[in-house]
């Protein structure tokens, strides 16, 4: 009978999209790293505004200046 693979249930892809609030809590060096990854357009940040102020701007923006989601 074939072994059944076990697979690591805590093993997570790499993060690609950023809220500034998590950003405020890494060491500098990883956010150094994040923020430059950021700017190239690897990753997204996410812009978050109050329910109480809905706008367009709760859709992140990529490298382009294209809105992410339509």
């Amino acid at each position: 009978m074939p072994r059944i693979k076990k697979q690591d249930p805590l093993k997570f892809e790499e993060r690609t999209y950023w809220h500034p609030y998590v950003l405020q809590s890494l060491a500098p060096e990883k956010f150094i790293r994040v923020v430059n990854k950021i700017l190239k357009g690897e990753y997204v940040l996410l812009r978050h505004t109050p329910p109480d102020r809905k706008s367009s701007e709760d859709v992140p923006i990529t490298s382009e200046g294209k809105k992410f989601f339509s």
